[in-house]
C-alpha cells in the first residue's frame, strides 16, 4: 500500500529504485541480525520491499507501453518476473552448497537486488508512453468529421 501511494506521488521509477535498495540492505542485514524481536522487523521490510518492488513492476509496465499493447507488455513483464522466482531458488541452492557463513548467503541474495536496482536505473523512461500522451479523443475527431461529411 506505502508503495503504490509512493509510486503515485513520486515518479515509480525511482520508487521501484527505492524498494531494490532496501530490499537488499534488509536481505544483508538478515545475516547479521541476532536479536528475534529485531529479526521480525527486518523480515517484515524484506517482505515488503520484495512484494512492494513486484507489484510496482506491473504498474511501471503498464505505464511504459502504450494502450495497444499494454497487456502484452504487461504479462512479459511478468513473464520475466516468473523466470525470476524459477531461477531465484536454483540458485540459492547452488549457493547454500557452498556452505559459505550465514551472512554471506544473505549477503549474496541482497546482491539481486542490486541488480534489480541498476536494471530500473537504467531504463531511458523518457521513451514511456506516458511521457508521449496522445489525446485518443482528438485523434477520433477528423475521422468523425469525416464521416459526417460522406452521410
Amino acid at each position: 500500500m506505502v508503495g503504490a501511494w509512493l509510486g503515485d506521488k513520486f515518479n515509480i521509477k525511482y520508487v521501484r529504485v527505492a524498494f531494490y535498495a532496501l530490499g537488499a540492505a534488509s536481505l544483508t542485514l538478515m545475516g547479521y541480525t541476532k536479536s528475534t524481536e529485531l529479526l521480525f522487523v527486518v523480515v517484515f521490510v524484506v517482505g515488503a520491499s520484495t512484494l512492494g518492488t513486484a507489484v510496482l513492476a506491473y504498474a511501471y509496465a503498464g505505464e511504459f507501453y502504450p494502450t495497444a499493447v499494454r497487456s502484452t507488455g504487461v504479462g512479459f513483464a511478468g513473464g520475466v518476473g516468473r523466470l525470476g522466482a524459477i531461477l531465484g531458488p536454483i540458485l540459492i541452492g547452488g549457493l547454500v552448497a557452498l556452505k559459505l557463513p550465514l551472512e554471506q548467503n544473505f549477503m549474496a541474495i541482497g546482491v539481486a537486488g542490486v541488480i534489480g536496482a541498476v536494471a530500473v536505473m537504467l531504463i531511458n523512461h523518457s521513451l514511456s508512453a506516458s511521457t508521449h500522451h496522445v489525446d485518443a479523443a482528438r485523434e477520433l475527431a477528423p475521422e468523425k468529421s469525416a464521416r459526417a461529411a460522406h452521410a
